[in-house]
């Protein structure tokens, strides 16, 4: 009735502790640990009250995962179906629970927080392929090689799937293998409803840009029908709030600045005018 308590994890699952987390599957396990379970029920309901909206399903690890949904697709009818992916500069890893990474890497023993291991991952390129988390997001270390072996239920990896010297073609693989596919054999519609870049965007993080820029216009499923439909986070210029965020400082992704009146970066801007540019339409 929304006035009871909210649940922890160990709520959910007692072997988790409270401040770890329940992992959701997309269609394993426990009904009410599938993904497609809890999203085709919320759906239906919805749609019980309005048949004529479009339900809007997002995947697996911060929605950039939706590998499962053409096999065991969520059960809600195809004219109000769509899927929503995000994709951003970070986006490289796969996230697998119960599994760890075996081999260490010497002088990088020590444990940091999920995005510092992971950032450090990153800084290490080929030496590293991932990060063991233990009991928690703040116990991290980065790992080397692609061993693992199962471990308890608080234990689980990221296994890195992109680097920044990879090409092209490999991280339209990846995009296509994670949700494109949808779109390519025209399983359901996909709606890449969030991505974003820094208004100083330089080095690494214009690489994802270019990369992106061309998965979306010329080199994705959709090439040939104007490209992917999309949405940027964020327009508003000032924080407001959540994790990683302090409420009324500058929003370093913002679109514009913090008076709403003018691009906070005009580089920045340029590239998106360019996604928004008209599909080309062939003469007859």
């Amino acid at each position: 009735d929304g006035k009871g308590k909210l649940c922890n994890a160990s709520c959910l699952n007692p072997n988790v502790p409270p401040s770890g987390c329940a992992e959701m599957t997309w269609s394993k396990g426990p009904p009410e640990f599938q993904w497609r379970h809890a999203a085709t029920k919320a759906g239906l309901t919805v749609l019980a009250e309005k048949p004529s909206l479009l339900v809007s399903i997002s995947g697996l690890e911060y929605s950039t995962d939706l590998r499962e949904a053409e096999a065991r697709p969520v059960m809600i009818p195809k004219q109000n179906l769509v899927y929503e992916a995000h994709d951003y500069s970070w986006s490289k890893y796969s996230r697998s629970a119960g599994k760890q990474l075996l081999g260490k890497i010497p002088g990088h023993e020590e444990p940091l927080s999920e995005n510092g291991a992971k950032d450090l991952c990153s800084k290490l390129e080929f030496e590293c392929s991932g990060a063991t988390c233990e009991g928690s997001n703040s116990n991290c270390t980065v790992r080397s090689g692609f061993q693992s072996v199962d471990g308890p239920p608080t234990v689980f990896t990221f296994v890195k799937e992109l680097t920044e010297a990879d090409p092209y073609p490999h991280y339209a693989e990846k995009l296509t293998k994670w949700w494109g596919f949808l779109l390519r054999d025209d399983v359901a519609p996909v709606f890449l409803s969030e991505f974003g870049f820094g208004n100083g965007f330089k080095d690494s993080e214009s690489v994802y840009v270019s990369r992106l820029s061309s998965y979306i216009l010329a080199g994705g499923p959709l090439s040939e029908k104007g490209g992917l439909d999309w949405a940027v986070w964020q327009l508003g210029g000032v924080q407001v709030g959540g994790t990683g965020r302090t409420a009324g400082a500058t929003e370093s992704y913002g679109l514009l600045n913090r008076c709403w009146t003018a691009p906070a970066s005009y580089d920045k801007y340029k590239v998106l005018e360019r996604l928004m540019s008209p599909p080309k339409v062939e003469a007859d």
